[in-house]
């Protein structure tokens, strides 16, 4: 492990800063960094496709920085035995090369793209202007590339693709053989840029022989330079449609929309390429979004640290009401199997049987009578919080009268340990908004979706449009560290926000959520910072459910089975190089 728990995450417009900053604040020429994005493209392409001499590769440019890389793979792909021809709508710029005095340094007025267009038409690379999307190409044969390269757009595309664009994304993936959703087939290439707009998420493949299990032997493949164009570069989502890429190689650094789930249909395989963008730029103009990386859940100690019980954390879970004892027996596991030294379940007295009954192992403390919570239930238990390094409040608890009180007590008690909040403690505070002033810095909020609209008041509709920007409302109400979860789930505390990069369907189910609070219960009674805490308890409840998609590749894992399985994940992170960054379609041997 390397000691690097983040990776950056910029956003288009923090790239462009970082460029521009490199390019005026530290000298470094802007066509230089363009040649290593090309460079980088040409050993993406060796890497995924293998030898280039002999292949055709039909490459679509831009007219931006993205067509700019383009011609640059272009230049060194001719250079290593490929037939080259680069499609183009838009005249190409006229450059006369004994204008240029040094390498990398233009005449004022030649931008880097407008260079490399120059130097790879003197090197013999073809360009063609295409008329409009689906005109012919110069020779018929170029129907049938080897390699088709997606050099459209960068990641600022903001609108919905212009016409143009759209119909060339779809005449991309139709050398995939995808079709809109909404197509019954027999219908023809030729049709007019209107036409293009569809819905991307739903291509099929159509069926022909193949010789490997993902790209037929008659299909080219196909990259993406940067993203796949349609793509926006913040949110992951079409605008509407987008290129269907079997790899995608991204500069620098991954931008945030790469990583949503949204984009997953579209990346293929995500590589990552440094430019030459130089450290102290990035520490300069440091960015908005971390992505976590293997060695955040290395902030938790070793087990040989721990000289006996207590000190390995004592927990206490307050929760349970009638119908929902397993919420807190699911939480007290996640908390066991992280390796919390003592876990007790604080819980109506008439569900003590219950909860003892499924994990014998476990402390429980009754409180009040009978099976719901009541205020001489939350005055019981006020006194015994200062007895634990930490609390899990609101799993399976309720939101009645007796629930409510018990939330309050919790959080305003005067001797208590940082608090992790979840489930129906969460609704609680949405439904008695001045208990948000109870919250302090060390207290932890595990939100998912429905659960953060009730916090700000909206709809799930409303928080999903731009999660970003929900996570830094919810930031705005509280000091606390706050987890919205789901797909890629979001990381916030006072100015600082990280990104997991899981998007597990085996821990998409109902108690999932329990297990992580367990895990984060069991790491705040470490003393660890709860914003520490979040992330390593995030990664490594997303590391225990891609452990699980082996035995399980179609789902149908039980949520005690994503706690069962926390300690291996631990195991495989102590075996994972922290620089790894997944690439949503492998994963790394140890997994």
């Amino acid at each position: 492990m390397s000691n690097q728990p983040f990776a950056p995450l910029p956003s288009p417009e923090e790239m462009s800063r970082w460029d521009a900053a490199a390019v005026e604040e530290a000298g470094v020429p802007a066509a230089l960094l363009m040649e290593n994005a090309g460079k980088a493209a040409l050993d993406a392409l060796l890497k995924e496709f293998g030898n280039l001499h002999g292949k055709r590769i039909l490459i679509f440019m831009g007219k931006g920085n993205n067509g700019g890389d383009g011609s640059v793979l272009a230049r060194l792909a001719l250079n290593a035995g490929a037939e080259v021809l680069v499609c183009h709508l838009h005249p190409l710029p006229e450059v006369n090369l004994e204008d240029v005095r040094a390498p990398y340094a233009a005449p004022s007025g030649i931008g880097a793209n407008a260079l490399h267009i120059a130097l790879a038409r003197a090197a013999g690379v073809e360009f063609f202007q295409l008329a409009r999307a689906f005109s012919p190409f110069p020779e018929p044969y170029w129907e049938h590339p080897d390699i088709v390269v997606d050099a459209l757009l960068g990641t600022g595309l903001k609108g919905a693709l212009r016409d143009e664009h759209a119909a060339l994304v779809k005449r991309i993936n139709l050398f995939r053989n995808l079709r809109p959703a909404n197509c019954a087939g027999g219908c023809s290439c030729n049709t007019a840029a209107s036409d293009a707009q569809w819905p991307g998420l739903a291509w099929p493949v159509s069926e022909t022989s193949d010789t490997s299990p993902s790209r037929p032997a008659t299909e080219p493949f196909v990259l993406s330079l940067d993203i796949p164009s349609g793509l926006n570069g913040v949110s992951g989502r079409p605008l509407p449609s987008a290129v269907a890429a079997h790899a995608t190689i991204t500069f620098e650094a991954p931008k945030p929309g790469l990583l949503a789930p949204e984009a997953r249909p579209y990346l293929g395989k995500l590589l990552v390429a440094p430019v030459g963008i130089p450290k102290a730029i990035k520490q300069r103009y440091p960015v908005g979004l971390a992505l976590l990386m293997p060695d955040c859940v290395a902030v938790t100690p070793n087990p040989y640290t721990f000289q006996h019980k207590n000190m390995a954390g004592k927990v206490l879970i307050v929760g349970g009401s009638t119908g929902m004892a397993g919420a807190p027996y699911l939480a007290a596991l996640g908390a066991f199997r992280a390796g919390a030294g003592r876990v007790a379940v604080a819980c109506p007295a008439g569900l003590e049987n219950q909860i003892r009954a499924a994990l014998p192992d476990l402390l429980t403390i009754p409180l009040g009578n009978g099976g719901e919570w009541t205020a001489e239930a939350a005055a019981e238990l006020t006194p015994l919080l200062k007895n634990w390094n930490s609390v899990v409040l609101g799993p399976g608890l309720g939101t009645g009268e007796g629930a409510t009180a018990v939330v309050s007590a919790c959080l305003n008690a005067s001797e208590r340990g940082p608090v992790l909040a979840d489930a129906d403690a969460l609704t609680i505070i949405s439904q008695n908004r001045e208990l948000f002033t109870a919250l302090t810095w060390r207290d932890l909020l595990t939100p998912h979706p429905g659960e953060a609209a009730r916090l700000l008041g909206t709809n799930t509709a409303a928080v999903l449009a731009d999660r970003t920007a929900s996570l830094n409302s919810l930031l705005r109400l509280t000091r606390a560290t706050v987890v919205f979860k789901g797909p890629t789930t979001l990381i916030g505390q006072a100015g600082r926000m990280a990104l997991s990069p899981f998007i597990e369907p085996n821990l998409a189910l109902a108690g999932s959520g329990d297990v992580l609070a367990g895990i984060g219960g069991a790491f705040l009674a470490l003393g660890i910072p709860a914003f520490d805490v979040a992330c390593a308890a995030v990664y490594l409840h997303g590391t225990g459910g891609r452990l699980l998609h082996k035995t399980f590749p179609f789902r149908g894992n039980l949520p005690s089975e994503i706690a069962e399985i926390i300690p291996e994940a631990r195991v495989a992170l102590s075996r994972v190089a922290a620089d790894w960054v997944p690439d949503l379609s492998e994963s790394p041997d140890v997994f």
